[in-house]
């Protein structure tokens, strides 16, 4: 089986918080972050996606 492209997207809790949902389609999704606007959940990806574990180059 070949592995998924992660896709990362941002979500609000039922709180307001944001984070990160990584779907990989292997599995439950995994969550990042804990961040306080949707902008700063795109930031992470933005500038950090890259270096998340399992992450194809």
């Amino acid at each position: 089986m070949t592995p998924k492209t992660p896709h990362f997207q941002p979500e609000k809790t039922k709180d307001g918080r944001w984070f990160v949902a990584v779907k990989t389609g292997n599995g439950p999704d995994s969550h990042i972050g804990d961040f306080d606007t949707e902008a700063d959940a795109e930031r992470w990806i933005a500038t950090k996606a890259k270096y998340w574990p399992g992450r194809e180059n």
